[in-house]
């Protein structure tokens, strides 16, 4: 690694909200039938943020570790 580790993370932040906001929302519109998220990226931005509100509230419960909350949402796939 070349740069400073806290200037990397900032770039990668950056491009995994950018990838959020010009891929991911734009697919889940289109295929809205499947997902039933909303039909528009505002709509479905809208939804996955109540859905983070809703789990910072009310954490869901499971059986063999901690629960899973708003956090859940923010961590990449990979760290899971």
């Amino acid at each position: 690694m070349t740069a400073p580790r806290w200037s990397a993370s900032s770039r990668t932040t950056k491009s995994f909200e950018r990838r959020w906001r010009d891929d991911v929302l734009p697919s889940l519109a289109a295929h809205g039938a499947n997902y039933h998220l909303g039909t528009g990226p505002r709509q479905i931005q809208s939804t996955v943020d109540q859905l983070r509100a809703d789990l910072k509230a009310n954490p869901l419960p499971t059986p063999d570790g901690p629960p899973v909350d708003h956090n859940a949402l923010d961590a990449p796939c990979w760290m899971r």
